[in-house]
Order: structure tokens, then C-alpha cells, then sequence
């Protein structure tokens, strides 16, 4: 059964419609249960819309569709320049669309709209248009073995990947695991985080546009404890990539170790900032503001420690208090704004208490 289609409208007054079900099998579906996820708006704390929430047996649904469509002739069969070609589609819808997904993605994430369009949007873009370019140029290998035999290699597609994204950066960490699983021939079931389930359901009805076939590309939202350890527990799912929290990537090594499962996990880091005594102070300090303030202070690379030698410490932070001051934290779609609110009330709260 489909879900009903819903039309959202911005503070800058754009109206967005996009679907609020699961994505399975190029159809926006209801879930099996009766669960739905409500998205807040952080900066207001007011409820965007409500979304389905995939069960085990909705993941089960959505694993066997994109094993149909890992060995349907329609995605199998294509030439590596026609996988190519797709992602390039692909890539021209969202750089059309780029309005409506960042407007999505700061009611969602709380970003400044007009800066993380204009530093993201490129970088997704390029990013799909990138791997697109790698698709004909993943070769085999032969290897000589004496004089009349030789060994060669074939590289393949694995199967079907799960992808699990973070809500820092929805948009961004959706491009950087769709581009390389669909440019080498795999199939996608994308789970978003539940703070952030937006810009993936718009990005859903873009792949769907670009001529992507049934169950290549698949968006499943749910919490991470249920939809997420179902996706990654599956049998037919033959990746999982990650990017999020350390103690999830721990959790899911630990899930797809028991199958032999691949995995790429990126994790949490603790990252220092290092201001030698001959450094350009005012260079230094613009660097150090930009590695800890961006989106919030929420990045996994942020350099959340900086390390000044002792000579210039205090002209160091002398220079870091003004800039620090001059940022203007305020709503995500006044242009003025270089600072949104935290992503959520929990991040918001785990970060007042280490204060």
C-alpha cells in the first residue's frame, strides 16, 4: 500500500513535497507496523512530519528486492559505462533539486541553509559525478604464471550493501556510500539516521527519476536498534558501511563478524589542532575556528583539541576569543547565520553536561 505524499514549507517559504514511507522496490510503502518516526525541527523544536518505520520483516521485504535486482539482466547486464551514464542522471537531478534537498536538510540537521548549500552542494554533486567516472576503469589483472599460462583477475560487485548514515551530514555521507556501491554494479538499502530521515526520502524519488531499476537503490527509516541491527544481522546483506558513533561501529563489527561480512566503519575521533609558536597566528586561529565551529561543532573529524605552544598561547587565544565572538550562532535560514542550533535535544543536553 503506498503512504501519502506530504508537502512541507521552509522558513524562506519554499514548499517541498516529497513521500514520507519506506522505499522498497522503487515504491514509497507503508511500514508493516503502526510505528513512525517524527522529524523535529531543532531550531524551533517543532515537528516537521512523521515517517514509517521499517521492521525486521519490512527489512526482509526490502533485502529480497535488491537480491532480485542484483541478478535482474536489467541492472546485471549493464556496461559499466551505462552504470556511468546512470550516475551522471543521477547527479544532474540532485544539482537541479539542490534547493529543496539542503532546505530538507537544514529543517532536519538544523545547518545554516544558505552556507551548506553553497560548500556542500558542489561536493555531492561532484562526489556522485567522481565515482560515475570510475565506473569503466575498475579492471581485472593479468598475471603472467610461465611461458604459455597466465592467471587474470575479474573484479565484481559484491551484492547488496547497507548503508548506514549519520545526521551530521545526511547528504553528504548518502553520496560518498551510494556513488561507489552503484558505480561498480551493487545494490543499496540505505538506512538514515532517525534525527534525520528527510533528505533520503528526496533523494529516494531522484534515483527513482535517474531510470535506476526496482530495488537498486532502497531507503529504509528506522531506529538504529531495531532497523539498523536487522539490516546489519541479515543474511542476504553482503556489506555494511557505516559511518556514526563508535560505540555502533563496535557494535556492528562485532554483528557481522559471526557471517564473515565485510564492513568499512568510520567512527568517532578525538582530533588535535597544533599551533606552533612560527605559525601565522591570525591563519591559525581562522583554521582552528572553521575545524571546531562548522555544523555545530558536530563532525567526526572536528578538531575538538587545539594545542598552542606555550610563547603565543595567550596571543593565540586572544585572536581565537574574537573570531569565536564574532560567529553568529541563529535560525539556519537567516543568511546571517553562521552557526544553527545542535542537531537534537540529546546533543544539545550531552553537550551542557560536559560543560
Amino acid at each position: 500500500m503506498s503512504s501519502t505524499g506530504i508537502t512541507v514549507k521552509a522558513p524562506n517559504g519554499k514548499e517541498i513535497s516529497f513521500d514520507t514511507g519506506l522505499f522498497i522496490n522503487n515504491e514509497f510503502v507503508k511500514g508493516s507496523s503502526s510505528e513512525t518516526l517524527t522529524s523535529i525541527d531543532p531550531a524551533t523544536e517543532e515537528a516537521i512530519c512523521s515517517v514509517e518505520v521499517a521492521t525486521a520483516a519490512d527489512v526482509d521485504t526490502a533485502v529480497a528486492a535488491a537480491r532480485a535486482a542484483f541478478a535482474n539482466p536489467a541492472w546485471r547486464d549493464l556496461t559499466p559505462e551505462q552504470r556511468a551514464q546512470l550516475l551522471h542522471k543521477a547527479a544532474d537531478l540532485v544539482e537541479a533539486h539542490k534547493e529543496d534537498l539542503f532546505a530538507l536538510q537544514a529543517l532536519d540537521v538544523g545547518k545554516p541553509f544558505p552556507s551548506s548549500m553553497a560548500s556542500e552542494g558542489p561536493h555531492k554533486v561532484g562526489c556522485l559525478r567522481y565515482y560515475a567516472g570510475w565506473a569503466d576503469k575498475l579492471h581485472g589483472q593479468t598475471i603472467p604464471i610461465s611461458k604459455d599460462k597466465f592467471g587474470y583477475t575479474l573484479r565484481q560487485p559484491l551484492g547488496v550493501c547497507a548503508a548506514i548514515t549519520p545526521w551530521n551530514y545526511p547528504l553528504t555521507n548518502a553520496a560518498w556510500k551510494l556513488g561507489p556501491a552503484l558505480a561498480t554494479g551493487n545494490c543499496v538499502i540505505m538506512k538514515p539516521s532517525e534525527y534525520t530521515p528527510l533528505s533520503a526520502l528526496y533523494l529516494a524519488k531522484l534515483f527513482r527519476e535517474a531510470g535506476y531499476p526496482p530495488g537498486v537503490v532502497q531507503v529504509l527509516n528506522g531506529h538504529g536498534k531495531s532497523t539498523g541491527e536487522a539490516l546489519v544481522a541479515h543474511p542476504g546483506v553482503d556489506k555494511v558501511a557505516f559511518t556514526g558513533s563508535t560505540a555502533t561501529g563496535q557494535r556492528i563489527l562485532k554483528q557481522a563478524a559471526g557471517q564473515m561480512k565485510k564492513t568499512s566503519i568510520e567512527a568517532g575521533g578525538k582530533s588535535a589542532f597544533l599551533v606552533f609558536d612560527d605559525a601565522n597566528l591570525e591563519q591559525a586561529a581562522k583554521w582552528a575556528i572553521v575545524g571546531g565551529f562548522s555544523n555545530a561543532g558536530q563532525v567526526c573529524s572536528a578538531n575538538s583539541r587545539i594545542l598552542v605552544q606555550k610563547g603565543v598561547q595567550q596571543q593565540f587565544l586572544d585572536i581565537f576569543s574574537r573570531m569565536a565572538k564574532a560567529s553568529k550562532v541563529g535560525m539556519p535560514f537567516d543568511a546571517a547565520t553562521t552557526q544553527g542550533p545542535q542537531a537534537s535535544k540529546m546533543q544539545y543536553d550531552k553537550i551542557m553536561g560536559y560543560i
